[in-house]
């Protein structure tokens, strides 16, 4: 009754050629196993051989071999909390310098234009906030070496 039952089982295991373009599986075939119903196939796996490391042993450095320790200054970067020209000392240049600042308009003067047109001033009156320089973000500039030292926002800082 095994036998039979592994035969079947072969055979079912056993690609059989189809007539159309669909690629089929195919199965390892199992040889010369014993095979018990019900219970799990395994093959048998050859052992791996390991390869054991040698012992660590380190070699000496030499000098030219050695890293370079190079330590750079660490650069402060002062926030700047002003509308208003303020003294600072300049990231790039590294001079104590009252910084030069532009006026643009940014997202908070055009949210404050869309809420006052939103509150029926559409008629021009939605414009004023681009004129107020009290309504625009503050860009600070430094003026010996002109780089961009900060920048104050008009409602998101």
């Amino acid at each position: 009754m095994q036998n039979n039952q592994h035969v079947q089982l072969q055979q079912e295991m056993t690609p059989t050629p189809s007539e159309g373009s669909i690629p089929q599986a195919v199965y390892p075939s199992i040889q010369n196993q014993q095979i018990q119903v019900g219970q799990p196939i395994s093959q048998v796996i050859p052992a791996q051989q390991m390869m054991h490391p040698g012992p660590y042993q380190q070699q000496p450095y030499s000098q030219a071999d050695l890293p370079i320790y190079n330590p750079q200054p660490i650069q402060i970067v002062q926030p700047i909390y002003s509308k208003y020209p303020s003294i600072i000392t300049c990231v790039y240049c590294q001079r104590q310098v009252q910084t030069v600042v532009n006026y643009e308009a940014g997202t908070g003067t055009y949210l404050v234009g869309g809420i006052l047109a939103a509150v029926g001033l559409w008629l021009g009156c939605c414009l004023i906030p681009c004129f107020i320089q009290d309504c625009k973000d503050a860009v600070h500039f430094c003026p010996s070496c002109q780089a961009n030292v900060g920048k104050k926002r008009f409602i998101f800082d």
